[in-house]
């Protein structure tokens, strides 16, 4: 099969992962078992630097507008050069926006205070995941401090730079989101979002859960996270996992990534139209077997690899992105849909956006969050 391009359009937005790196242990987050063990293989990469200099020139990238350091499993503050990084973005991409994705607990007062040059334009935009304060925050920030947190975000502000303060809210920590909205209008955050996370809706089973177990490093349970009821997501409403199936199954896709003219980029260099399904591409839980079936028929991982090939030929030659393209709406039944375009982009009242809050006021620009 010869590949078709997948975009009609310029790229001009970048979704790129710096590092596989975290110093936290979040209870949902893909690197670690439930907040335990972590998953074989992570938090070994740096995206290449090397790598990162070629996409700076890249033609594929001339007219990139949003550049948005996150992805699923690390920290962007973990690369060592990140600074420099965003430095390179600024130079190469002058008119483009950047977006950063941190829980913000590390590096120096003065590091975050300099950080804050490169974030001063009008869509420049730091997010700091900030959960509540005291123990409700470091429920699901594991190993992390809210006060640590609120000095960096204090030392960023006063370099100048622009940010906004996400709540990730849950049962424990809801009562607190009133006090932090009042702190972040207080401390100078651009603005505020509550995200309801809807990560209790387990995809292989598709049923929503009313507890989540919480894994210490031995894989033993101490602590469980309960859904926000003030901030309950729309998929707590099914009343089965049949109701989800059909809800899901018969939706249209319209997919975000190609409609934006956005590609993802994670740590180790795989290219996909967006994090979700970059997750799964590197992925090999029971989850991602519709993706992966695909995945293996149209060339496999190593064709969206840069370093083993082009993102030129990726984004424009990718037997992978066009058959994944197909299965939205294949009638001959070739290749069954993967699961997570019809969650995030089918076209039904549960996708993306719902996730979040957002109030009238100017602290109501919703995050676009890999860190959950």
């Amino acid at each position: 099969m010869t590949g078709s391009s997948f975009y009609s359009q310029p790229i001009v937005e970048l979704h790129l992962e710096p590092t596989d790196k975290c110093n936290a242990r979040c209870p949902m987050c893909a690197r670690r078992k439930q907040g335990g063990p972590l998953v074989d293989g992570v938090g070994q990469t740096d995206f290449s630097m090397q790598v990162y200099g070629a996409l700076l020139v890249s033609p594929a990238l001339s007219e990139l507008q949003t550049l948005r350091l996150c992805g699923n499993l690390g920290d962007p503050i973990l690369h060592p050069k990140l600074d420099k990084m965003i430095e390179l973005a600024k130079s190469h991409w002058p008119e483009a926006s950047i977006k950063l994705n941190t829980n913000g607990s590390i590096k120096s007062l003065d590091w975050w205070f300099d950080l804050g040059r490169f974030f001063q334009g009008k869509h420049d935009l730091v997010q700091f995941a900030l959960d509540g304060f005291g123990e409700e925050f470091s429920r699901y920030r594991r190993g992390l401090s809210s006060d640590e947190v609120l000095k960096r975000a204090e030392s960023f502000i006063r370099g100048g730079g622009r940010c906004q303060w996400v709540f990730h809210a849950f049962a424990h920590n809801e009562h607190q989101i009133a006090q932090a909205k009042k702190m972040s209008k207080h401390l100078g955050f651009e603005s505020f979002v509550v995200k309801k996370t809807k990560r209790f809706f387990r995809s292989a089973t598709s049923s929503w859960q009313s507890r989540f177990e919480v894994l210490d490093e031995s894989g033993q349970v101490v602590d469980s996270l309960e859904p926000a009821k003030a901030a309950k997501h729309p998929l707590a409403v099914l009343e089965s996992a049949q109701s989800a199936k059909e809800i899901l199954s018969g939706c249209s896709i319209t997919c975000r990534a190609k409609t934006r003219s956005s590609i993802y980029i994670s740590a180790k260099g795989v290219v996909a139209p967006c994090c979700w399904v970059g997750g799964q591409v590197e992925s090999d839980s029971s989850g991602a077997l519709d993706l992966q079936e695909i995945l293996k028929s149209h060339g496999g991982q190593k064709s969206l690899q840069l370093g083993s090939s082009q993102i030129e030929d990726i984004l424009h030659g990718s037997e992978f992105l066009g058959a994944l393209e197909s299965s939205w709406d294949d009638s001959s039944g070739i290749h069954k849909r993967p699961r997570v375009c019809e969650r995030i982009c089918g076209q039904h009242e549960f996708g993306f956006r719902q996730q979040f809050e957002e109030p009238k006021s100017s602290h109501s620009a919703p995050a676009q969050s890999g860190l959950v």
